[in-house]
């Protein structure tokens, strides 16, 4: 089993800086855990997406760990409307996952700008809706669904994102009572409650 080593140092994360086989490009946003960076393979001149724990929350070996278990559930998901993860490798001590780069915007992002028909509503939610399926047939529940973890492409394609705190069917560390995780307006009664989840919650947080 693979387990979490804390970094002796934090790895340079500045525009410009090559991780490995990867040149940092842009920031794409950050969280309350990590940070999301746009990078360049320079092997493959391939434009991915590259998380990175933030240096306080890699010192918790319990978030360290959960990281861990993000990069497993993604990496056994498989489907168009998934980001799918490239690969997870560590540098200097740090574990990195570089994921498929979706250039284009957030459901978020779109909401700001103004209403989004009922057209394209139904378009993108049949997209979400068709990628939580899968993963609930693979007893993978995602638990924080919401406008920011739903990007659209230029092509109007939907990719759903962050599986950070995903859980899997009788996984008891994620889905253990009397600790809630989520996003808060989105989260189902039972998810408040720190309850045990099935998919339905997945369903309430499409809903709102």
């Amino acid at each position: 089993m693979l387990q979490p080593r804390m970094p002796s140092q934090p790895i340079s994360l500045d525009i410009g800086t090559t991780i490995g086989d990867y040149e940092v490009v842009a920031l794409l946003g950050r969280g309350g855990m990590g940070k999301v960076y746009k990078v360049r393979n320079v092997i493959s001149d391939r434009v991915e997406a590259m998380k990175v724990l933030l240096p306080d929350t890699e010192a918790t070996p319990e978030l360290a760990e959960r990281f861990i278990r993000e990069i497993k559930v993604v990496a056994s998901l498989d489907h168009r409307n998934i980001a799918s993860l490239r690969t997870a490798l560590r540098v200097d001590s740090q574990l990195l996952m570089v994921m498929e780069c979706v250039e284009g915007t957030s459901v978020d992002q779109k909401l700001r700008v103004g209403k989004i028909g009922v057209g394209q509503v139904v378009h993108y939610m049949t997209q979400v809706l068709d990628a939580l399926a899968y993963a609930h047939r693979r007893g993978v529940i995602h638990r924080d669904v919401k406008p920011s973890n739903i990007l659209i492409g230029p092509d109007d394609n939907v990719k759903l994102t962050d599986f950070g705190i995903a859980s899997r069917a009788g996984d008891p560390r994620l889905t253990a009572t009397g600790m809630a995780l989520g996003s808060l307006y989105y989260m189902s009664p039972e998810q408040v409650r720190a309850m045990s989840l099935d998919a339905r919650s997945d369903l309430y947080s499409v809903g709102v």
